[in-house]
């Protein structure tokens, strides 16, 4: 299973996907002052829901991009070259 989890300014999505098949969708509300280990408690529980255990991930991937800067008025930005798949396409969207 590859674990994916792109942090965005408003949720975490974390996914999980067997080759061509998605296992699971969640998201956890991003706060700017949580911890990593409260971040790494999450993606723990979400597994626990689902019955994943950890050896069962053999890779991870994670969209790479700025964080929206909250002074100044400045707007997203993709690092150039850093989508990580082609065209961007590992990105975790929200379907509802």
């Amino acid at each position: 299973m590859v674990l994916a989890i792109d942090i965005g300014n408003t949720n975490v999505v974390i996914g999980g996907f067997q080759e061509n098949q998605i296992l699971f969708v969640e998201r956890v509300s991003t706060n700017q002052n949580a911890t990593s280990l409260e971040l790494a408690i999450s993606i723990k529980t979400i597994l626990e829901i689902y019955q994943i255990q950890t050896t069962e991930i053999e890779g991870l991937c994670s969209p790479f991009h700025q964080p929206r800067c909250a002074q100044g008025g400045r707007k997203d930005r993709t690092l150039s070259g850093a989508s990580g798949g082609a065209g961007g396409q590992n990105r975790l969207t929200d379907r509802h």
